[in-house]
């Protein structure tokens, strides 16, 4: 299955550090692979692979991250 995901995070109050009202952008996108008729007992292996980008008006908070994770799925 895709899975594109987008959040967007308004802070109410001034971050004391920096003076100003923090506002992130986090867009992430995934993809998780599997085949069902291949199980360890009940479950079904996966695979997720996926990217994701977080932009904000303080540096600090912006960041790109991606990432691959292994697990075990009862979902088919």
């Amino acid at each position: 299955s895709l899975r594109m995901g987008v959040q967007t995070d308004d802070r109410l109050g001034m971050e004391p550090l920096f003076g100003v009202i923090r506002k992130d952008r986090k867009t992430s996108l995934d993809l998780t692979i599997y085949h069902r008729d291949f199980r360890v007992g009940i479950f079904a292996p996966t695979v997720v692979i996926g990217v994701e980008a977080n932009r904000s008006n303080l540096p600090l908070a912006a960041y790109q991250n991606r990432y691959i994770s292994l697990g075990l799925t009862r979902e088919f």
